[in-house]
This record gives structure tokens, sequence and C-alpha cells, in this order.
């Protein structure tokens, strides 16, 4: 049986830039984190059980996990030591080769959640030296979300609790191949019925402004991650030359839009959907 295992930092000490002297730390924002995950993903329905494991030590949480017979563990993190961005690690063993079933999992949850910052994307990692992926039975995957060394990222992370656990939960979705609901699925009631409850309305899209072959800028990495979490392989470069226009082209063309390689409101709604 299939069983998520959401498992957030237990590093009390990882304080975040600028923030008080207790408390806003990694265990803390990675803990919310954790629990809005979990709250998100059982809003699907899909079936599969998900559990946050908090025990207060990395060991205690692989051990909980292991105790559970999670087949996916994620490991949400922040990053610290002066970089800046997002990255996810696998595991590989000591002669280097790679875990088939954690690779697929981090690429197919990754990009989503690289998607959703406008910092870096520093791309997918393979370790042999962390605990967490080599002690875990289930397949797993450390995600550092961004940096909280960093004031600007420190202050994403607080304010994207619920963005970042959108994407992980989007992910999780197409790696069990399933259809992301917005705002979760609707559980029938029994008859007779009450009032109709009304649906959750759809998260909104802020659309970002018309851009086209050589525009350049953050817009334009927006973009390019976007198309990454359709499949797409992109450099996130800020730079709208050949390849992104391509890659809009051929975009255009799957999604049955006007294909001219303009990035309007139409391709926004879309490829960020």
């Amino acid at each position: 049986m299939e069983k998520i295992v959401f498992s957030p930092s237990q590093q009390k000490a990882n304080e975040y830039y600028g923030g008080p002297t207790v408390g806003d730390s990694e265990e803390f924002w990675m803990g919310l984190l954790a629990i809005e995950c979990k709250r998100q993903w059982d809003a699907q329905s899909t079936g599969i059980p998900a559990y946050v494991v908090d025990t207060g030590t990395l060991s205690g949480n692989v051990t909980q996990s292991n105790s559970l017979d999670a087949t996916v563990h994620l490991a949400l993190h922040t990053n610290a030591g002066g970089g800046n961005g997002t990255e996810a690690w696998a595991r590989k063993n000591l002669l280097g080769v790679k875990s088939s079933g954690g690779t697929k999992l981090m690429e197919n949850v990754y990009p989503f959640i690289a998607a959703v910052s406008d910092m870096p994307d520093r791309g997918m990692k393979w370790s042999s030296g962390y605990y967490e992926l080599n002690h875990t039975k289930a397949y797993a995957v450390i995600i550092e979300y961004l940096f909280h060394d960093n004031a600007a990222e420190a202050e994403e992370m607080r304010k994207s609790i619920a963005e970042f656990a959108t994407a992980t939960v989007q992910g999780l979705c197409k790696h069990y191949g399933r259809g992301y609901l917005p705002g979760g699925a609707t559980v029938p009631q029994p008859k007779p019925q009450p009032k109709p409850k009304p649906k959750p309305p759809a998260p909104s899209i802020v659309i970002p402004p018309t851009i086209h072959r050589g525009a350049h800028g953050s817009v334009v990495m927006r973009l390019q991650r976007a198309l990454n979490a359709h499949g797409y392989r992109l450099a996130v470069d800020g730079d709208f030359g050949p390849k992104t226009h391509n890659a809009v082209i051929a975009f255009q063309r799957k999604n049955r839009l006007a294909v001219d390689g303009i990035v309007g409101p139409k391709t926004w709604k879309k490829v960020l959907s």
C-alpha cells in the first residue's frame, strides 16, 4: 500500500534571516509546511494516506517513517551557506548508481516547486552522504525550498507556505498519475441534501506581462520554469531566445492556442495552470 511521509527539518538552531532570536527557525517553518502539505494532499481524496513525522530528531523522523512502511518520503528543508535558490536531492550509492525510484519521485515533484519561486533553479542532484536518503526504506527526496540565511528568500518562505505546499502536492499528483484538483476533491453529501455548499473557488492566477522573443529578466525565468514543469528542458537564464521561443510554439500548438510565439494572457494562464 502506498503511503506518503512529510518529514520537516528538525533544525531549531537554523534561524531565518531578520527574524526574532527564538522560534523563527527552519524547524518551525518546515513544520508548518509539512502540515499544510498533508492538509492539501488529504483534500485531493486520492485514497493514499499521508503522515507528518515530527519527532524532534532526524533519526526519529527516519525511524517513524520506516515504522509506517512509507513508500514515499519527502524531507522538507531550507538551505544555508550564502547561496540562493531551490534544489532537490535523491540518493546515489557509493558506486554512483542513482536510485531509480528516488530519481523518478524527484523528477515528478521538483519542477513544480522550482516553478513557484522567482529565485534561481539550482536543479536536481544526487548524494550518497545524506542520512535521510540512506536510511529510509521509502523512496526519499530532500527538497531545499530556499535559503533561510538570504533576506529575500527567508521572507518569501514565510509568506509562501501555502503556495509551496500546493506545488509539492501538484508534483505528487503527477507522480501518482492523478489530475490535480484545485481546492481539493468534492465530497458527495448523503441524500436528502441540504442546500449545496458552493465549490471552493479555483486559486486566482496573476497574469504576468506579455513577452516574446528577445525579452529578458525574471519574467522570462518564470516562464522557463513553468515550461519545464510541463516537461520542457530549458536553461532558466532569463533569455527569451530561440530555444524558449520554440518551446512556447510547441506548448501553444499542443494546447490549441494561437501559435505565434507570444506569451500573452491566454498562454500565461495555460502554462501556469
